[in-house]
């Protein structure tokens, strides 16, 4: 019998350690909520208008993302030189006109993220960093004995380098003026799987209606220790490990205090608070069976999430 493989990501870590029910419900089950939350529609749109922007002024559009496949095909191509951050933005926003069409978005709505890309590309035009690379999956082992072999992986929106460092950047849409925190799976899975350096800069881009520029788009830069990284690492693993005992047991208990933990509160939430003789109801009416979550494949933008 050869090793046993189990792969991860951040957010299949992170809904374990929230609730292992709602990991089961959403990644083993693979279920999903048949309205899709608009702040994912928007975060959604917002990531691949950067996606868009960032590849031109890169000079990464040649790597022929699929976004940029698709783009080609819709007829929506960049001309002009990669320098002119002007012309990379209004491509961009052209850009995420198209996407817009495709989301489940009331056209103002759409209108109001066009605007505000518009306004953070105004704001950011002199930036001095250099985008090397968007949207870049990878796969690391975590872990490995002769019996088990642990993968983590990851996706990072933007890798830039900044002087002689490089580091990660994550994209951010947020309504409300709330500082992030560096405890994030994800923030510490990027360092980690990057490999090249110890900061992550978190780019967010407000989307409130009565604040202006500098109080819309901050950007915060995390910095970890080797040994903040080696104890996430060693946390990660032991969750796995604790992931393998639950599918084997098919033990997967609700953590009730994570239910509220959003706004919105949980996804699965109608499920959990129903009698347990009317959930199969609650999944039927409210809920469909998705393709079977791939970290590595649902990270390149072919996961239905």
């Amino acid at each position: 019998m050869g090793q046993r493989i189990l792969n991860i990501d951040s957010q299949i870590l992170t809904g374990f350690q929230s609730c292992n029910q709602q990991m089961k419900l959403g990644f083993i089950e693979h279920l999903r909520q048949n309205d899709k939350p608009q702040a994912l529609e928007k975060g959604s749109l917002m990531h691949g208008i950067m996606e868009a922007y960032y590849s031109v002024i890169g000079g990464l559009i040649n790597s022929r993302s699929e976004l940029f496949n698709e783009l080609n095909v819709a007829g929506v191509e960049f001309v002009g030189q990669s320098t002119d951050c002007a012309k990379a933005a209004q491509f961009a926003i052209e850009a995420g006109r198209y996407l817009a069409v495709k989301m489940a978005l009331e056209p103002d709505t759409a209108q109001f993220i066009l605007a505000h890309a518009a306004d953070y590309f105004k704001y950011y035009l002199r930036d001095t960093f250099v985008p090397l690379a968007v949207e870049t999956v990878g796969t690391k082992v975590i872990y490995e004995d002769k019996d088990i072999k642990f993968l983590y992986t990851y996706k990072i929106d933007l890798i830039v380098q900044k002087g002689n460092n490089i580091m990660a950047v994550d994209h951010k849409t947020s309504t409300r003026r709330e500082s992030p925190t560096d405890m994030e799976n994800q923030f510490l899975g990027y360092v980690w799987g990057l490999g090249q350096g110890s900061s992550i800069m978190i780019n967010r881009i407000g989307l409130q209606k009565t604040l202006s520029p500098g109080q819309r788009f901050e950007r915060f830069l995390f910095t970890y220790t080797q040994g903040r990284i080696d104890e996430w690492v060693e946390n990660t693993v032991s969750t796995m490990f604790d992931i393998l005992y639950a599918i084997d047991n098919d033990h997967f208990p609700r953590n009730m205090t994570s239910c509220f933990k959003y706004s919105s509160g949980c996804q699965f939430l109608a499920i959990c608070s129903s009698d347990p003789q009317l959930r199969d109801y609650k999944r039927e009416r409210l809920y469909h069976i998705s393709t079977k979550w791939d970290p590595a494949e649902a990270l390149k933008g072919k996961g239905n999430v």
